[in-house]
């Protein structure tokens, strides 16, 4: 009997180890399932990250997208002002030199007007006047023996007539058109930059001395 026995226990035995290991089994089987389910769950947080991570870095670059506008826009605005005030003074200068009772006016040599026009101080060779009429001494100036000084701004242009002369300060307006009146008509041998001639800008103070009658005067480094 204990012989017949033995069998069957070993049956029960294996029986109690299968059912253990299907235990075992089951046990990892829903460990593996949570772990897969936290796997997912974190793998839908991190889809999140991303697309907040793709938004921000969409609202960073409209960000600096709007500055760089707003920096354009203020550069444009700048030289908008910049382009005013030139046209401004390209006003105010072109009614004195009305007022002056004529002469040569070339827009294209003012500042930025187009033409380059060189500072007697960066020329190799300076104009040299050939013909210079000297002003008229207003008649009622002369018996009021008034005296007074212009500083004239003008061009010699590279054929040596005068462009653009207006007064830059004067003591009596009438010292002012006398004197504009006179370098209008003023002829010269043009400065020259490199062997060629260029349009040189020059300023002269031009005196009014009752009794002496008017001079040009040199001031400084003068050309004169």
């Amino acid at each position: 009997m204990s012989t017949a026995r033995l069998p069957l226990f070993l049956t029960a035995a294996v029986l109690l180890g299968g059912v253990g290991v299907c235990a075992l089994q089951d046990h990892n089987i829903h460990l593996m399932a949570r772990e897969v389910a936290g796997l997912l769950s974190q793998n839908q947080d991190i889809s999140l990250l991303r697309e907040q991570n793709r938004r921000l870095n969409a609202a960073a670059q409209e960000a600096r997208s709007l500055r760089e506008d707003n920096a354009n826009l203020a550069n444009l605005e700048a030289q908008v002002r910049l382009l005013k005030s030139r046209e401004r003074q390209a006003k105010g200068a072109a009614a004195a030199f009305a007022a002056s009772g004529g002469g040569r006016w070339d827009s294209s040599l003012l500042s930025d007007g187009g033409k380059q026009v060189s500072d007697y101080s960066q020329v190799d060779h300076l104009p040299v006047p050939i013909a210079q009429t000297p002003p008229r001494y207003p008649r009622e100036m002369l018996r009021a023996g008034v005296s007074g000084q212009v500083v004239v701004d003008f061009v010699v242009g590279s054929d040596g007539l005068v462009y653009n002369s207006h007064a830059v300060t004067s003591t009596q307006p009438g010292f002012a058109s006398a004197a504009i009146q006179a370098v209008n008509q003023w002829v010269f041998n043009p400065g020259q930059q490199a062997g060629s001639p260029v349009n040189t800008n020059m300023e002269v103070p031009i005196l009014f001395a009752a009794g002496k009658g008017p001079s040009a005067a040199p001031a400084g480094n003068s050309w004169f």
